[in-house]
């Protein structure tokens, strides 16, 4: 029954996610949407990590099974990705460094979101606070 609720919710804020795409004249996909209103939802405590984090991981397992018909798609149609080739790597390359320098713990509130086990305390610093992740590095505190 928990996964049943589980699942409503993320069906729910999904279902927000799509009703907003409709609304607002903006051209933001739908599931862009989705994803900021649960990482909304999730900052701000509208409901606990633990309302969604089973079901969540269950979908996150299942993810490499969907990006099959994806990857054939790609192969299907290589004649045409061939000639931009370079032009796609490096956008994906560029793409992804940026999402992994935005979601190191500490940033906004990926942190809290995930409940990374990160200590903080002041320095006597003008840089504010430091912080000790789970593996004990030291890294800046980018909070809020």
């Amino acid at each position: 029954m928990r996964f049943i609720k589980q699942l409503l919710i993320i069906l729910g804020v999904t279902f927000a996610g799509e009703a907003l795409h409709f609304l607002l004249p903006l051209p933001v996909p739908a599931s862009i949407y989705g994803l900021v209103l649960m990482l909304l939802c999730l900052c701000f405590k509208v409901f606990p990590l633990r309302a969604v984090e089973e079901t969540g991981d269950f979908l996150i397992d299942l993810m490499p099974a969907l990006f099959i018909p994806a990857t054939v798609g790609v192969m299907a149609a290589w004649d045409v990705l061939q000639p931009v080739l370079l032009q796609v790597a490096l956008i994906t390359f560029l793409s992804l460094r940026l999402l992994w320098r935005t979601a190191e713990p500490g940033h906004i509130c990926i942190g809290a979101v995930v409940e990374a086990k990160v200590s903080c305390s002041p320095v006597q610093s003008p840089a504010g606070f430091r912080c000790a992740d789970h593996f004990g590095f030291a890294r800046p505190w980018h909070g809020l």
